[in-house]
């Protein structure tokens, strides 16, 4: 319920057209005509892998939550649903292990993270935070890919940083 008698929540409101009639805002919907002075359109957030094209070939694939959680009985939530369940740096990751390998090399960073990462994506305040997050996320997993390349040069490494010789033995003792 509002906390003023002149405002009203309309939700799940499906507004088709907009006029004005003497200086009142007249919207049809699929809840009928509705006569006002003022319109405050909420739309929230929803993740729909329809309306974007380059995820086409991997939507199918991505792990949601309602995938890990399903929602409680007579309380579905479309937009936490659809949200991805990210990994650690941001990654998508799978519905089911090994059905599209590289699906972990695309990082969701944006507002869709929320829910996995909290408001470090999508927060102004907390947004350095998150890209940290994800930029040390990044980097362990290349050196992570290339771990054997790497270990390999570190055991060919054969350039001594001490010889020995660096340190000369005092002839004589401080004196006081």
């Amino acid at each position: 319920m509002s906390q003023h008698p002149n405002a009203s929540f309309h939700f799940g409101i499906q507004v088709e057209t907009a006029r004005l009639v003497d200086d009142k805002v007249v919207l049809s919907s699929n809840l009928g005509e509705v006569n006002t002075n003022f319109v405050i359109f909420c739309t929230g957030f929803c993740t729909d892998w329809a309306q974007r094209p380059e995820y086409a070939r991997v939507a199918g694939h991505v792990r949601l939550w309602q995938d890990h959680y399903p929602s409680l009985p007579g309380a579905p939530d479309r937009e936490l649903a659809g949200s991805p369940y990210l990994g650690s740096p941001y990654q998508f990751l799978e519905k089911q292990p090994g059905s599209l390998p590289g699906l972990e090399r695309i990082h969701c960073f944006n507002y869709t993270a929320a829910l996995s990462q909290g408001a470090s994506a999508g927060d102004i305040t907390q947004v350095s935070d998150g890209a940290q997050r994800l930029a040390s996320g990044l980097i362990a997993s290349l050196l992570e890919e290339d771990i054997d390349q790497h270990y390999a040069r570190l055991q060919q490494y054969a350039e001594p940083e001490l010889y020995g010789n660096e340190w000369q033995a005092a002839t004589t003792l401080p004196q006081s």
